[in-house]
């Protein structure tokens, strides 16, 4: 479905799990078992692996990480995946090592394999991030309202994430939502406290979320990543991206300034 063919009456249908597309920070992976032959690629391999799609395509997993890795992948797709990522992934590129957090999930037939660089920077020191969260969560606990309660929220995980803003969605019965905390930087417009009607979500993209409850877009300015085939050759179907964590967002846009799947409400009295 392309973004002139979204409008308010069709976006209920637009098949947002199988975007053909993914965000540019990380590389995807589409594996086929027994041999873990990649079947499909991001297009961007060359750029952040130094391999491209062609030489990737076809070949099994074992081209491109040690066998030692292949089998930890092997034994990560029999447990939940949500408690074994993400995984320690090295690969060699010319003469320097690049360390990359994996993601890996089985669809169906297929296995999804997703690798985000590893950001250089310091162990982070356990006993202060544990006094941090502590701190969180007893402050949490100590709110007497819900209301009270998500202003701690949206403060204490801008603290912990540095994001630029963080918000609070209470919805109704009928599915109708308002941002009831925010905590953003002095430049953003504020969002507390607009409405917005069932219909700025729509229904596929709620179950995606109950399927998938951590949603990332480090930059909301980025271009989509294509997935090289557009299809991929072992049901000749575009690959299901429900539970990727690289999935590109919807390109359908409410007005210029907000984006539903990124989480920014229109204004709605």
């Amino acid at each position: 479905m392309t973004h002139q063919a979204v409008d308010l009456t069709n976006c209920d249908r637009e098949p947002i799990h199988i975007p053909g597309l993914i965000q540019p920070h990380g590389v995807l992976l589409v594996l086929h078992e027994p041999d873990l032959t990649i079947v499909q690629v991001s297009s961007n391999t060359f750029e952040l692996i130094g391999h491209p799609p062609k030489d990737l395509l076809g070949k099994p997993l074992s081209a491109l990480l040690t066998v030692k890795q292949i089998a930890t992948i092997r034994q990560c797709l029999s447990e939940d995946f949500e408690h074994v990522n993400p995984l320690d992934i090295s690969i060699k590129r010319e003469a320097k090592l690049l360390r990359f957090d994996g993601i890996v999930h089985r669809q169906k037939a297929l296995i999804i394999l997703e690798l985000e660089l590893k950001q250089k920077s310091q162990k982070a020191d356990f006993l202060e991030f544990y006094q941090r969260v502590k701190g969180t969560i007893t402050k949490i606990q100590k709110a007497p309202t819900l209301l009270e309660m998500s202003e701690v929220v949206v403060k204490e995980v801008r603290k912990v994430t540095g994001f630029d803003r963080v918000m609070v969605y209470q919805f109704d019965a009928e599915g109708a939502g308002r941002v009831i905390a925010e905590d953003r930087a002095d430049a953003l417009t504020p969002y507390l406290g607009l409405h917005y009607p069932p219909s700025d979500i729509p229904k596929q993209a709620k179950q995606l979320y109950t399927l998938n409850w951590l949603r990332l877009i480090p930059d909301s300015t980025y271009q989509p990543i294509a997935l090289v085939p557009a299809h991929n050759p072992v049901d000749n179907c575009p690959t299901d991206l429900s539970l990727s964590a690289l999935r590109s967002v919807s390109p359908y846009i409410w007005n210029t300034s907000a984006i539903w799947e990124w989480g920014l409400p229109c204004q709605f009295p």
